[in-house]
């Protein structure tokens, strides 16, 4: 995961992350501008194409509706679909889990 819920005491998980959340929100755009560039690599390794898919994942379940409009777009709708083709299951799974968590905020 981008960021961690896990507790690491005082504070409740949720407020954690929260503020984990909010710490790293400026470096998103970058984030995504690295996952572009991963999309039109057409010599990725399917590891790495695992991974963007993830962090897809991961960005659009942490951030939810503020992320909307800076991942609907083509080059991240080709690389999930390149993920759901992949050979690899893991890779297969990332990018499934990933396209399930872009349906979410698409129907907000």
């Amino acid at each position: 995961a981008v960021v961690s819920t896990q507790s690491t005491g005082g504070s409740r998980p949720e407020e954690q992350n929260a503020g984990q959340l909010e710490a790293f929100k400026p470096f998103v755009p970058q984030i995504l501008r690295l996952i572009a560039t991963i999309s039109e690599d057409r010599e990725r390794p399917d590891g790495l194409l695992g991974c963007a898919c993830g962090l897809i994942g991961d960005l659009v379940k942490g951030y939810g509706g503020s992320v909307k409009q800076m991942v609907m777009n083509d080059s991240i709708a080709n690389l999930l679909t390149a993920g759901r083709r992949s050979r690899s299951n893991n890779t297969k799974s990332m990018a499934q889990w990933a396209s399930k968590e872009m349906k979410k905020i698409n129907a907000l």
